[in-house]
């Protein structure tokens, strides 16, 4: 009787334990690390594009329709990631111009756009992740690639967003998405991607 009242403890505190993290630590930092990524490929979605139906029935909540309806109004192209909680990688990236960290007048617009929107929803966090082409050194490139998110993060605050809900990580050279052998591939990855994670469905 006692092993089974001590295994039951154990289970209670591993349970309270499991709750107390961040969401960014539920978020993916590659498409290999989903948890159903089988899900998350039958839900990709674009702006005309917005039925989505969890891996266990979870349906979405009424911010999750305001937030897909706003993307898709912007004409900004997304895909539901699958996970814990309900997450949505932004497909429109913030490109930069070679040692940059200067967010375009172009992306200014959308990230403004996207911050008053976002101020409205507590319960949204922001998962910002910066990145560079192979130009430069590595600890240099990972410094600038961190710069590069936190600018990023500083748009989207000039819109009341709340600190605590944006979260930034900076991957340096280490997860290009183009080929780093041409100027264009290089100019494809010296860029800013932007996941969205609602704290319930």
């Amino acid at each position: 009787m006692r092993l089974i009242v001590s295994v039951f403890i154990v289970a209670l505190v591993g349970c309270g334990a499991m709750e107390e993290y961040s969401t960014l630590d539920v978020a993916p930092l590659s498409d290999d690390q989903l948890r159903h990524p089988e899900w998350a490929e039958n839900s990709t979605s674009t702006a005309n594009q917005n039925a989505v139906e969890g891996p266990y029935g979870q349906r979405r909540s009424d911010n999750m329709d305001s937030l897909v309806n706003f993307l898709s109004q912007q004409g900004i192209a997304y895909e539901v990631l699958s996970g814990g909680h309900t997450m949505i990688k932004l497909r429109q990236k913030i490109n930069f111009n070679t040692g940059s960290a200067s967010v375009s007048p172009a992306s200014q617009d959308w990230l403004s756009k996207l911050g008053l929107f976002l101020s409205g929803y507590s319960n949204v966090d922001i998962v910002i992740d910066g990145h560079t082409d192979n130009t430069g050194n590595l600890s240099n490139n990972e410094l600038l690639s961190q710069k590069r998110a936190s600018e990023v993060k500083l748009q989207l605050l000039n819109n009341s967003i709340h600190p605590n809900n944006v979260f930034t990580r900076g991957y340096g050279e280490y997860m290009p998405e183009c080929t780093n052998g041409t100027n264009s591939g290089k100019a494809c990855n010296r860029r800013a991607e932007l996941t969205l994670i609602l704290a319930d469905y």
